[in-house]
């Protein structure tokens, strides 16, 4: 079953990670690149929380099947906004794969008790 994939980059440097990612992305089967639809921190026209939170709605609509960025840091720099993001995805069953890590999962986290 083929799946339907979109990337998050970092906007000052997305050609090149744009091509890398498109190459990540076409070395998976099954994987679809959504050419139409991508995600751009740090461009200036919504914060960087507004963008996670409507790449969150997206996922939760089923608008895509994966989230592939170049590493974790490209998706947030702040580790508690990372972490509540990929804890956020997790729980709606969106999978989140980076060039430089692979697949990120809960345990490559850190997860501290409340």
């Amino acid at each position: 079953m083929d799946r339907k994939i979109t990337r998050i980059l970092r906007y000052k440097d997305n050609t090149e990670q744009r091509d890398t990612l498109s190459r990540y992305i076409r070395s998976h089967e099954n994987w679809i690149e959504d050419t139409e639809n991508e995600y751009l921190i740090g461009k200036f026209d919504e914060s960087d929380e507004e963008l996670l939170e409507r790449a969150y709605q997206d996922a939760a609509n089923k608008k895509y099947d994966i989230l592939v960025a170049y590493s974790k840091d490209y998706i947030s720099n702040v580790a508690w906004e990372l972490c509540a993001f990929i804890l956020a995805m997790k729980n709606i069953g969106m999978e989140i794969y980076t060039y430089t890590e692979d697949c990120i999962t809960t345990g490559s986290i850190l997860i501290l008790p409340e």
